[in-house]
């Protein structure tokens, strides 16, 4: 397979980025810096370039190897020799007995010898050279050669393959820092409402108990409730430190890099089904390569026990060595080789050294398909990591849920507290009006109860307890026309607000007398009761009017039925509630209807009930 491969180089010393403090960051943009700072992938980069050049390295044994070298001799004294040559014997003195004279026959054996004299020699080893190049090629050498070649460009994928494992491992691991991240902001988000919740509900029970409505054991539950979220709250604020610090760590970013991730939990963040296509994975094809690697590795061991040929050539001039100053070497000349080597018995040596490199390759192959299996597990049990995150999440969002159901719950409203006044001085219309005559009727109240009080005569009613705010729902204007109805009463000390609205009918802020707003739609608690109370109050005041509309439309269906007036109607429907409870009633139970007689409720269940 044919690899086209980018090599990157990196320095030793990364430079860190910097970011501003509070910089928002997507899930790419820390991928990118993950994939540019991590030192772990710059690592096994480093790794893949140094494959690359031992596949180099080791293809360059197949071609020949030129070498060229230069011996000098250099000696600080010359040799001096003696040479002593000896005698020569010129004939033999036994050939000439008997043909010269006597007298010359003792000199004889003198005569024949030649005696030469002692030469002197100067040997002269200062520079002496031998120069000379040589080039070798191996012709077979049992395979070694190209397993080795082979082994090293294994060995080269294998470390592309570790670059692509390492940079996946990197961005699985800044993705799961990047969501650990968010997912602790959003449980330090949700910790903090669930705390401003039980703050808000620790206030309205705090009021309940004053008012006499709640026990001070109920208080304290709360209060332990608040301690608790407190608790939470804290150890929120450390995993949100903790898991930035992680991500900053994963991306090559200062550990007090202040970041926030621009990105938040969703339905589409949910991961994809786990695949089960392990073949595709660089691990699994790394673990393939090792098969391959230790098969190249059993034939590079079989190869030191096969026949070796080689051959070499070259070309050698020497010169020096002098005799008398005179050069006694100076000439050059070509060489050939061929090496041949067989081996012929190690004493099983080779056989066991295949034998164990074949167990290895068994293992190798075991070994792959142990980790395929693993690598299919690893993958369920990520998918459902994270969706255990999720579901944390989602479990935090929905306790926060119950918290505020249970605050509206605990702190629903008292409705044997309400009052219903029917206007009496207002003809007509008139909201203004309206308003002030309530709040006047409700001081009334206060001062007839708080009178009897101080009379020794205390009373349970709700109005005889002075309020410590009122709330009305309408605006600047209402809020005035009640405060001058106020003055000069009991009440006129108590904080007087008008519950106002935006665009959208949702209630932003509480409003005085003078214009003065509170805004209160950023703060979570306080918004959350205060729409309560003006949500109750429209319902209650629609409900009655709506009561108050149905009673008319039944009164005036009612009051067809000959004889029957708006007195009898009324009564009519305070004794069966409904017009069709009406129609349905026998003429002895209309009859039990007060200022119904015995022939009115025959006539009313024959006009009900007209026969055909």
């Amino acid at each position: 397979m044919k690899q086209i491969r980018i090599i990157i180089l990196a320095l030793p010393l990364l430079a860190l980025p910097a970011l501003a403090a509070g910089e928002e960051v997507s899930l790419d943009r820390c991928r990118e810096m993950a994939l540019e700072n991590n030192r772990r992938i710059a690592i096994a980069r480093q790794a893949d370039e140094q494959a690359a050049y031992t596949v180099k390295a080791t293809k360059a044994n197949f071609f020949p190897k030129f070498s060229a070298g230069v011996y000098g001799l250099y000696a600080s004294s010359a040799n001096d020799m003696k040479l002593a040559l000896g005698d020569i014997r010129l004939f033999d003195p036994s050939t000439l007995e008997g043909i010269v004279p006597p007298a010359l026959e003792p000199w004889l054996d003198r005569l024949s010898l030649l005696r030469l004299p002692e030469l002197s020699l100067k040997l002269d080893l200062n520079n002496s050279y031998l120069a000379g190049v040589s080039i070798e090629q191996p012709v077979y050498m049992g395979g070694k050669i190209h397993s080795a070649y082979r082994m090293a460009r294994i060995g080269d994928e294998l470390a592309a393959l570790n670059v692509c494992l390492t940079e996946e491992e990197v961005i699985v691991e800044t993705d799961r820092a990047y969501w650990t991240y968010v997912q602790t902001l959003e449980l330090r988000k949700s910790a903090g409402a669930y705390k401003a919740v039980v703050e808000e509900f620790l206030r309205t029970v705090s009021n309940a108990v004053e008012a006499g409505m709640k026990s001070r054991n109920d208080l304290m539950k709360v209060q332990v409730q608040l301690n608790r979220a407190e608790l939470q709250l804290q150890r929120a604020d450390n995993g949100v430190r903790l898991s930035r610090m992680n991500l900053c760590q994963m991306v090559g970013l200062p550990l007090d890099s202040d970041i926030v991730p621009s990105e938040s939990f969703g339905d589409e963040t949910a991961p994809a089904a786990a695949g089960t296509d392990i073949t595709a994975r660089p691990e699994y094809t790394m673990l393939c390569k090792q098969v391959e690697l230790k098969r190249q590795e059993q034939r590079f061991i079989q190869s030191d026990f096969l026949p070796s040929v080689g051959v070499r050539g070259g070309y050698n001039y020497t010169y020096g060595m002098k005799i008398n100053g005179r050069p006694l070497f100076d000439n050059g000349g070509f060489s050939a080789m061929i090496a041949v080597s067989i081996p012929l018995f190690h004493w099983g040596e080779g056989m066991n050294k295949v034998r164990a490199a074949k167990a290895e390759t068994a293992m190798a192959e075991l070994q792959r398909d142990e980790m395929a299996e693993k690598m299919e597990l690893e993958a369920q049990q990520a998918l459902n990591a994270v969706n255990e995150y999720i579901l944390e999440v989602r479990l935090t969002e929905s306790a926060l849920s119950q918290a505020e159901e249970n605050m509206q719950t605990s702190g629903k409203p008292y409705k044997a507290g309400y009052r219903k006044f029917k206007m009496k001085t207002v003809a007509g219309t008139d909201d203004y009006a309206s308003l002030a005559e309530t709040v006047s009727r409700r001081a009334a109240e206060y001062e007839k109860y708080s009178e009897m009080a101080a009379n020794g005569e205390p009373s349970s009613n709700y109005f005889g307890q002075k309020p410590d705010l009122l709330l009305m729902d309408g605006g600047r204007g209402q809020v005035s026309a009640a405060k001058a109805a106020l003055a000069g009463t009991a009440l006129a000390d108590v904080p007087l607000y008008g519950m106002v609205k935006d665009d959208h009918h949702r209630t932003r802020a509480i409003v005085d007398s003078e214009g003065r707003e509170i805004t209160i739609n950023m703060n979570r608690g306080t918004f959350t009761f205060v729409t309560a109370i003006q949500d109750e109050t429209h319902r209650f005041a629609n409900a009655y009017r709506k009561q108050q509309m149905k009673q008319k439309s039944y009164s005036s269906t009612l009051t067809e039925v000959p004889g029957v007036g708006p007195k009898t109607a009324k009564a009519l429907m305070a004794q069966f509630k409904s017009v069709g409870a009406v129609k349905e009633a026998t003429p002895d139970q209309l009859e039990n209807t007060p200022g119904v007689g015995r022939q009115m409720a025959q006539t009313i269940y024959e006009y009900f009930h007209p026969q055909g």
